[in-house]
């Protein structure tokens, strides 16, 4: 400003040309901070542009960034909420919901990954050599309509050589099946399969089976968050599928043995005479029906309940079968209602030899009393009889001894 003023007073107030017939300086000067400014302006806008697209590009980049770590949230959570409700299903035992819940974990698989098939293999010897057995499979709809259905469930790992000692050693396949080996090419090619990823599962280092997730649409290479997860949640699942299969056995057993209890119990309800079990504190666990019908009651009624509940004459007293069975006497009789019962009596015992109960048989004997009585009374009688035929017979005798002449006569 200083400068303007000392060339204002030197070109005149008028701003009028100088002697020389020269522009005042301080025209030229007001000129170049003009273009000074504009160039400045521009130099400004230009800045202010770069500024605006290195902010486009940390924002793109930050919405990128925020896109991958709520991807690999929503993996995890994935993750998370399979071996969750897999850990449920187990603790709660049941072997229907640990299979659904597998089958639904595979699902999540199956979504997670957008693959056509997904299936878990279980190891097992058959016949002395070791197979893979599919145990569970998801099919997406797209896999439905394209993949084969595998015709069998089980393959001895000969079938595919190498694989065994590949998986055993924790190596993965992952690739295009173009890629496999022409045999390995060859078996899955017949499935229609595009693609395919293997994760060997282990349990405490022993390799117990396998994940197989396959593309039969596309053939692409599944990526290594994929196989880490499906890794991670790979014990679960086979954990698992051995429980499923160790309760699948208990559960046979059981059916089997509540088979056999049914065959028993039919066979007792066959049999005419009472019959009633009872703990070793004289609890009925059992009755046939011919108990049923001796007390009027249905045994469910019943069960669980002491067998003095049946209220005849000698429950509770010394006479009561059980307690005469814990003297070593294996019978008892009582009467009831007109009519007279045998009871017969056994201890019950277990593998061990111990004692876990006594069963009761009780036998309606009235005719055999009124029978013994009539037998016991004909027997008397038959005897009177026999008496008086022998002592009139003797009599007869004596008589006739008499009429008969004596020797000395």
């Amino acid at each position: 400003m200083l400068n303007w003023l000392r060339q204002k007073l030197k070109t005149g107030s008028n701003g009028e040309r100088t002697k020389s017939g020269q522009t005042p300086a301080w025209r030229d000067e007001k000129k170049n901070n003009k273009k000074n400014r504009t160039v400045k302006n521009k130099k400004n806008n230009l800045s202010e542009m770069h500024d605006s697209l290195q902010d486009k590009t940390e924002i793109s980049e930050t919405e990128s960034l925020i896109k991958e770590y709520t991807g690999r949230i929503e993996r995890k959570n994935t993750v998370l909420s399979i071996v969750l409700s897999i850990s449920a299903a187990m603790i709660d035992g049941n072997e229907e919901k640990i299979n659904r819940t597998l089958n639904k974990s595979l699902e999540c698989i199956g979504e997670y990954t957008k693959a056509d098939r997904v299936q878990l293999w279980q190891n097992e010897m058959i016949g002395g050599n070791l197979h893979f057995t599919r145990t569970h499979e998801w099919l997406s709809k797209q896999g439905a309509l394209n993949a084969v259905a595998i015709p069998s469930s089980s393959y001895a790992y000969d079938e595919v050589p190498g694989w065994e000692n590949k998986l055993n050693r924790g190596k993965q396949i992952n690739c295009p099946i173009t890629d496999l080996l022409p045999h390995e090419h060859e078996f899955f090619d017949r499935q229609k399969t595009k693609a395919l990823a293997v994760i060997p599962l282990f349990v405490s280092s022993d390799f117990k089976g396998f994940i197989r997730v396959d593309d039969c649409t596309v053939s692409r290479i599944f990526t290594e968050d994929m196989l880490e997860d499906i890794k991670s949640v790979g014990q679960s699942l086979i954990f698992a599928t051995m429980l499923s299969d160790s309760l699948g056995a208990v559960n046979i057993k059981r059916r089997q043995a509540d088979e056999l209890a049914h065959w028993y119990g039919s066979i007792l309800d066959a049999i005419p005479i009472p019959i009633s079990v009872t703990d070793a504190d004289m609890y009925w666990t059992f009755v046939n029906t011919a108990v049923e019908s001796l007390i009027g009651r249905k045994r469910e009624s019943i069960y669980g309940k002491h067998c003095s509940t049946m209220g005849t004459e000698i429950c509770n007293t010394h006479d009561c079968g059980i307690a005469c069975a814990k003297r070593y006497v294996d019978r008892t009789f009582f009467n009831s209602a007109g009519k007279s019962y045998q009871v017969d009596v056994s201890k019950l015992t277990n593998l061990s030899g111990e004692l876990v109960g006594y069963v009761e048989v009780m036998q309606d004997v009235t005719m055999l009393w009124i029978q013994r009585d009539l037998a016991i009374q004909n027997g008397e009688h038959a005897e009177n009889v026999k008496s008086e035929f022998l002592h009139g017979k003797s009599k007869r005798k004596k008589a006739y001894d008499e009429q008969q002449p004596h020797p000395d006569d």
